[in-house]
């Protein structure tokens, strides 16, 4: 769980799954059930996708330096 994997899943839900600091980074104040609500969440995406978990979790990482439209998606999107 990285500050794009975490972005992605709080954005994709609408809620504030895991807990990002003041420069949206994961935040030292996430516990067990915000790191197995994420899994699941991921899990569930992987299920409804037809694809693997790590393929799913891929995905919500993107590519990094402004080369991912997801990314840079989730970026305008706070």
């Amino acid at each position: 769980m990285d500050q794009w994997t975490a972005r992605s899943i709080n954005l994709l839900t609408g809620k504030r799954v895991v807990k990002l600091d003041h420069s949206n980074t994961v935040s030292i104040d996430n516990d067990v059930y915000a790191y197995r609500e994420f899994c699941q969440i991921v899990c569930a995406m992987a299920k409804h996708l037809g694809a693997t978990v790590e393929d799913t979790e891929m995905r919500l990482f993107s590519q990094g330096r402004g080369k991912g439209m997801w990314r840079n998606h989730v970026k305008g999107n706070k």
